[in-house]
């Protein structure tokens, strides 16, 4: 098995991780994995799908 390598990307390895594995563990959309990342107080602000590709997303923990 390879190493997953998450150089050159905005958000930690371990909020990387378990987002996808809840969106893809629980078939959930992106605003029910950002809900749920939130009330673990990881706050992931994706602003609209043309600004989201273009790189605006901000992730903060409490």
């Amino acid at each position: 098995m390879t190493k997953i390598i998450y150089s050159g990307n905005r958000f930690p390895p371990e909020i990387i991780h378990q987002a996808a594995w809840l969106y893809l563990q629980f078939s959930l959309s992106f605003r029910d994995v950002e809900d749920l990342l939130a009330e673990r107080g990881i706050v992931i602000l994706l602003h609209g799908a043309s600004e989201t590709r273009a790189g605006a997303c901000a992730v903060s923990t409490k």
